[in-house]
């Protein structure tokens, strides 16, 4: 270490920190780097602290907080990673931004550049962390969006003309012309870069980096950071082939089965043979809505059909004599004996109908094997989080927590059937 550091003394050393504190913004990298040379060598001996925080708090007045911050910058910006001067990608990003920057996985926070404004960085962390509070097996349980043996390019391609028809559309009028590969960079990226946040149910949440100086774009997993070059001229063919003939409407239901919801207004893609103007958003960010109400729904609709079925069956065991003349003319059949009593004051008294009796519908196997795929996934979901909130979490991971759960008997809810003891 002695070779790196340069510095014959204690003075020395602080006159060079004191003035990099007092110069620009992208002076905090090599901050970073003088904070680290006093925590990894003995430069602050003849001063007499003890360690590197405490020097910094008496002397700069810096929390342990900011100087760690200062020291991980420096880890991750600077020119090999313990260096004295910020990495070429990231000059002009300044001080807040890099800060920002720090709570992302580096494949995602390498395709930043620095016209990404703080809040867009903002934005784009909120996408990463909103992710990551989903587990594993939430995702693993999850209907999938799109059937057959496709790509994950290609469903994340599907899912963006789905969730954000203003880019569909953008995507159709591309398409009545030349469809020309430029026009179509434009549009992906009218402001030199841009960032698609998607997300499959299935597979998770997915980014596209696109640049249109760049040769290629850059699908990245949030969940595994996993990242894959894509081409532009195979971005195009498969934004191309969401396209069908007729009108935009027509194009639409033909690729999703459904409905347009009331067409974007008209944008400018470029079409004209220019570029688009208009400053628009540099983060995508797509939300599924409509898919999910309507499993919803359908989850509500298997809950009343098995609560149906289960009062049928209370019927089944009643009394010949208690059950409702269905063949006949729809009149209660009544036996003698259970003629309405009459009260002391001469009135008929009311007996309130019978209601049907609660009961288990089976086991809570039986009952997930009814619901559609989402209704499923919800319970599942909602018993993790219900068993994460308690000491009992680490039980997660066992087989018999999940063959007990699975093996009790339920009510029409899936709520767990409590038998009262007989008296």
């Amino acid at each position: 270490m002695d070779g790196v550091i340069g510095f014959s003394n204690y003075k020395q050393y602080k006159e060079s920190l004191d003035q990099e504190l007092s110069r620009s913004a992208e002076s905090f990298v090599r901050i970073g780097y003088l904070l680290k040379v006093a925590r990894d060598t003995n430069i602050l001996y003849e001063s007499g602290y003890e360690t590197v925080t405490q020097f910094a708090e008496a002397e700069y007045n810096l929390r342990p907080d900011q100087v760690t911050r200062f020291m991980q910058i420096n880890d991750r910006y600077s020119e090999g990673g313990y260096g004295e001067t910020l990495q070429d990608a990231y000059k002009g990003m300044g001080y807040t931004k890099l800060v920002e920057m720090l709570q992302l996985p580096m494949v995602i926070a390498q395709e930043l550049t620095p016209d990404f404004t703080r809040e867009e960085i903002k934005e784009i962390r909120s996408e990463v962390e909103e992710e990551q509070k989903i587990t594993d097996l939430e995702v693993m349980m999850e209907p999938k969006d799109w059937d057959g043996e496709i790509s994950v390019l290609q469903q994340v391609i599907i899912q963006l003309g789905h969730d954000n028809q203003e880019w569909y559309k953008k995507v159709y009028d591309w398409a009545q012309g030349e469809k020309d590969l430029q026009k179509f960079k434009w549009l992906m990226d009218p402001n030199g870069s841009t960032l698609y946040s998607v997300r499959i149910r299935g597979l998770g949440k997915f980014l596209l980096s696109v640049k249109e100086k760049e040769e290629q774009a850059v699908l990245i997993n949030v969940r595994t950071n996993e990242k894959e070059q894509v081409a532009w001229d195979t971005l195009m063919h498969l934004s191309s082939d969401l396209i069908e003939s007729g009108t935009l409407q027509e194009s639409w239901q033909q690729v999703y089965g459904e409905e347009m919801e009331e067409p974007p207004a008209s944008v400018n893609t470029g079409s004209g043979g220019g570029k688009p103007k208009k400053k628009e958003k540099k983060v995508v960010v797509v939300k599924k809505t409509e898919k999910k109400k309507r499993d919803q729904n359908a989850l509500k609709r298997d809950q009343n059909t098995l609560k149906h079925q289960d009062q049928e069956k209370g019927k089944e065991n009643e009394p010949e004599e208690h059950r409702s003349d269905s063949e006949g003319n729809g009149a209660e059949t009544v036996s003698q004996s259970e003629e309405k009593p009459v009260g002391e004051d001469g009135k008929t008294d009311e007996i309130a109908p019978e209601q049907p009796e609660e009961r288990s519908v089976g086991t809570r196997k039986q009952f997930l094997d009814s619901l559609t795929e989402y209704g499923a996934a919800e319970i599942i979901a909602g018993h993790i989080r219900k068993v994460m909130e308690t000491a009992e979490q680490q039980d997660l991971g066992s087989y018999k927590h999940w063959e007990k759960w699975l093996s009790e008997d339920v009510d029409v809810l899936g709520n767990t059937w409590e038998y009262e003891e007989e008296t």
